[in-house]
């Protein structure tokens, strides 16, 4: 016999064997208690719920780390645990001691700490001790001094920061800032929904339960339907349904473990598939920081997985109150986790998704202000954080998502940047405060899809019927086969007797009025104030309803009160001529009148359209962009709406607006005026010495012949007061710079 063969079979059971195997006293309860009662570690940041690294605490004895506090109390006066009043002052630094492997230990015993540690600390020192140390010490010798620096203190300063005895102050679900904040109950439910499991106890059974377990669980499975079931009894319509069958038929065919199926059915798409499919337009999203304020564009076709992701969490605030927390130089700006660590966060599914690179998306890191989704380094780990790059990364092409851009707050992004850190953690806190969803595609999808659906029905069917109905529809009685044959002949009757007595009325009135042709304005039907005509000569100029136009300039009543200092009138008897194609009246009247400078783009726009339109009319065939630049260059717009300067690409609008400015007041500046404009508009001093001497040249050689006419009869109308001609630039494109 060999040495110890039989040390195993013991004539009793081992602390080992009775714990794991055949039952006994186990340590569930304790395990379950752990659950029930989320306790925070004595190394952990009562605020932040991660470990600090400058550990202070309040008089009650809550520990904190002394950044998070500190931010904290300048916006919110109270103890975030209790809620209770606190200020910074009060405030207490902690000293602890540490062994050599950076065990926090008694400073006197030399004794490490643990979660049934009784800790106390001195507030006049901020020295950590055990609680035993201070009453064999100071207590019960009377020597009321700091053991470490003989600082004198009382009982009353003694602050205890961690009780075995009395725990409630680590229970997470007490702290004031955890009932107020959603996302983290929920976490903490969701981790207590754990111990209702019967896989939470399964390590605590024998093996031999175990396997009966595992067997159960086989046949239970068994017995429940099958997704591929449920789905064959779902409803197909012409949204749903793909381009593909089941594969059920080949199934049976091949294999026996398949019911032989002979007709092919069309695989059901699921509805996140259709939805996208109706998502055309790109989304919108703005984001408030505490630094200012990010426009994102989203493009929901080519990633949208992602952008629904991130528009939902954004429409939830999901992201209100969270901290960008990496930040590298020159590179990206990360974002989008709750916890603040880089390891939080949760698609709205629950669950990690997947890339969307190649395919429909074709858009790569290839400028600043790119935004693409953080994952592990591995498909199917996209959760809720993104970043937003600084500079072109093509290294990260083919490695994340790219769904959306930064279209507005480029000085936002810009101030972000310039933030210091240390090392890839930013030194100023950069938080998002609220997220406004400005465009949502797949709600405008989910709409659509119910709408198309909702009338594939019987119900909808009805409805659209009903909409569509002719007026043949409601009146299917016929009184007679001539016009008006849907009238009832007995109706006619009636109202011939009433229309009789009043048109003897009407003309009994009329024979009092005088014939004298616009002496009297009370012989017109309709009088017009002059802001009731100026308001409808701008609706229709706006709907550019030119056959109202006409027709409302034909009425006497207009003439009569056309003699009106009015833009609206002017540019919607333009309009009128336009449409009526009485183009030599319409170059007319623009050449010989004065307006406005700020409908001189309009303008000129309604020059041209008529130069093409009456050279088309002539040649009976559309002309092309050739023709139409000769047409510009022969017949260019007068004075009257144009001030005669080229366009110049080289200057930009608002650079040029300064020039006139400064122009206006000085004709020949000095060489600070010079340098004034060169510091706003960016331009070097010789382009602007040269941009003056132009237009002094230019007002010299055209002040002779740039003369000012007014309205002359045009059409019946007396004439319009002319208006002082004002300069404005031709066809100068806009520009977004901010001066």
């Amino acid at each position: 016999m060999g040495k110890k063969q039989h040390q195993k079979d013991k004539l009793y059971l081992t602390t080992q064997e009775w714990r794991y195997e055949f039952g006994g006293h186990k340590d569930s309860q304790s395990r379950k208690r752990k659950i029930e009662f989320k306790r925070l570690p004595f190394s952990h940041c009562s605020l932040s719920l991660v470990p600090y690294t400058n550990p202070v605490c309040c008089p009650e004895g809550y520990l904190f780390d002394y950044e998070t506090i500190i931010n904290y109390l300048k916006d919110n006066k109270i103890n975030p645990c209790t809620g209770k009043k606190l200020s910074i002052k009060d405030i207490i630094k902690l000293n602890f001691t540490k062994d050599k492997k950076g065990n926090q230990i008694d400073p006197v015993k030399y004794k490490p700490f643990t979660e049934n540690s009784t800790i106390a600390c001195i507030r006049q020192s901020g020295n950590v001790y055990d609680l035993e140390t201070i009453q064999e010490l100071s207590f019960k010798t009377g020597w009321m001094k700091d053991p470490q620096n003989d600082i004198p203190f009382q009982k009353k300063d003694v602050i205890i920061l961690q009780n075995p005895n009395n725990l409630d102050k680590f229970n997470i679900e007490a702290f004031l800032h955890v009932k107020n904040d959603e996302k983290k109950r929920l976490e903490i439910e969701k981790e207590k929904t754990i111990t209702q499991k019967g896989d939470y106890f399964f390590n605590s059974v024998s093996s031999e339960v175990k396997e009966t377990l595992k067997e159960l669980e086989k046949e239970y499975d068994l017995q429940k339907p099958s997704s591929s079931t449920s789905k064959a009894v779902q409803v197909v319509d012409k949204f749903n349904s793909a381009n593909y069958s089941q594969g059920k038929v080949a199934a049976g065919f091949t294999s026996t473990a398949f019911d032989p199926i002979t007709e092919n059915k069309a695989a059901i798409l699921d509805d996140e598939t259709v939805k996208y499919k109706l998502v055309t337009s790109n989304g919108y999203v703005k984001i408030l920081t505490n630094i200012g304020h990010l426009n994102l564009e989203l493009y929901c076709k080519a990633a949208p997985k992602t952008c629904e992701n991130f528009i939902t969490h954004c429409e939830n605030g999901y992201y209100d109150n969270t901290t960008f927390h990496r930040l590298v130089k020159y590179f990206l700006i990360q974002g989008g986790d709750p916890t603040g660590t880089g390891r939080g966060g949760q698609s709205i599914w629950g669950k990690p998704f997947g890339n969307e690179i190649g395919g429909n998306n074709g858009y790569t890191h290839s400028e600043r202000g790119m935004i693409s989704m953080a994952n592990k380094g591995v498909d199917f780990t996209n959760q809720s954080q993104f970043f937003i790059i600084f500079r072109p990364m093509p290294s990260l092409n083919g490695k994340h998502t790219v769904f959306g851009k930064v279209v507005g707050g480029t000085n936002t992004l810009k101030a972000m940047e310039e933030i210091e850190t240390d090392g890839e953690t930013p030194k100023s806190i950069v938080k998002i405060l609220s997220t406004d969803v400005i465009k949502n595609p797949f709600k405008e999808a989910e709409e659509q899809l119910k709408k198309e659906r909702f009338d594939m029905t019987e119900e909808g069917k009805r409805q659209k019927e009903e909409a569509n109905k002719t007026f043949k529809d409601l009146h299917s009685t016929v009184f007679s086969n001539d016009i008006g044959k849907y009238i009832n002949p007995k109706s006619i009757d009636s109202i011939k007797r009433k229309s009789t007595s009043q048109n003897y009325e009407t003309a009994k009135k009329k024979k009092n009025l005088t014939s004298k042709p616009f002496s009297d304005f009370s012989s017109c039907p309709i009088i017009f104030s002059i802001d009731q005509l100026e308001c409808i000569c701008e609706a229709l100029y706006q709907e550019k309803n030119g056959e109202k136009l006409v027709s409302l300039f034909e009425t006497d009543y207009f003439v009569i009160n056309c003699y009106t200092q009015s833009s609206s009138v002017q540019r919607g008897y333009l309009y009128a001529l336009y449409h009526s194609q009485k183009f030599d009246e319409l170059f007319r009247i623009i050449s010989q009148s004065t307006f406005e400078e700020k409908y001189f783009e309009e303008l000129q726009d309604l020059w041209y359209k008529a130069r093409y339109a009456e050279n088309e009319l002539r040649k009976q065939k559309e002309l092309g962009p050739v023709e139409k630049y000769r047409l510009r260059k022969k017949h260019p717009p007068p004075r009257s709406i144009w001030d005669g300067q080229e366009t110049i690409y080289s200057f930009k609008e608002n650079s040029r607006k300064v020039l006139r400015q400064f122009y206006k007041k000085n004709k020949y500046p000095t060489t600070e005026e010079k340098k004034d404009i060169s510091r706003i508009t960016g331009l070097k001093l010789m382009q602007i010495s040269n941009w003056f001497k132009n237009r002094r040249q230019r007002d010299k050689s055209t002040s002779d012949g740039n003369n000012i006419y007014d309205y002359s009869t045009i059409n019946g109308l007396g004439g319009l007061t002319s208006m002082d001609s004002m300069m404005m630039n031709h066809h100068v494109g806009y520009d977004n710079m901010v001066m």
